[in-house]
């Protein structure tokens, strides 16, 4: 009997990790930016050149830039576009192929809650300004995500590219119809919330800004 397409990725070894150094990020999603000034009407190249960046640099999803810098970019092109939630748009088109070979590592778990653990344990070698923290309780699941480098501009837009990255990755793991019981974001709520409401089902954050972006899922598979 033919293997599954699922058994065949199990099978087969496990791909090499590139290693990141600290305060330094795969550039990964941040490939997507270029597309994503010109669909806002921006020329990337010129707006990298503002800040000391090689345009090549964001071809290859492998290369590394400082944590600080993908921040400073982030900034510079809110102001530039007028777009506050590009952090958001940006993280729309992330998923577990952003992650690289830890994204692949999550893909090739056995179930939802061994990817998520996996991704906890590996996410280092991705990403190394944020950590990435786990709680599962009885049948609930939070997923967050913390920046610990210091003075990173533009956290805000970070967090919303990170925390709408693992949304991608959920449904991936759960099927497109998986919904988060609520999403938490740490930054004060934004002037336009209607972005955020037409990505994220319902409810949207509620109660005062949590100290790390955070989805919670009612789901005991991930236990």
């Amino acid at each position: 009997m033919a293997n599954s397409p699922r058994q065949e990725i199990r099978n087969r070894p496990s791909p090499p990790v590139p290693r990141v150094g600290q305060g330094m990020m795969r550039v990964s999603i941040m490939t997507e930016l270029p597309s994503l000034l010109r669909e806002l009407g921006q020329d990337p190249d010129r707006l990298l050149g503002e800040l000391g960046l090689d345009p090549a640099q964001f071809d290859d999803p492998e290369n590394t830039i400082a944590f600080r810098s993908v921040g400073a970019l982030l900034a510079l092109c809110v102001t530039r576009t007028g777009c506050r939630h590009l952090g958001l748009l940006l993280g729309q088109r992330g998923g577990t192929h952003t992650l690289g070979a830890v994204g692949m590592l999550a893909r090739s778990s056995r179930d939802v809650g061994s990817a998520l653990r996996s991704l906890i344990e590996h996410l280092h070698q991705h990403d190394q300004g944020a950590v990435p923290n786990l709680s599962v309780s009885g049948n609930r699941a939070e997923l967050g995500y913390a920046i610990y480098e210091r003075d990173v501009p533009s956290a805000d837009q970070i967090y919303a590219a990170a925390i709408a990255i693992a949304f991608q990755i959920m449904r991936e793991l759960c099927g497109s119809g998986w919904r988060p019981s609520e999403v938490l974001l740490p930054f004060s709520k934004p002037r336009d919330t209607v972005p955020f409401r037409q990505f994220f089902p319902p409810p949207l954050p509620g109660r005062p800004p949590a100290r790390d972006a955070t989805a919670g899922a009612a789901d005991p598979t991930i236990a």
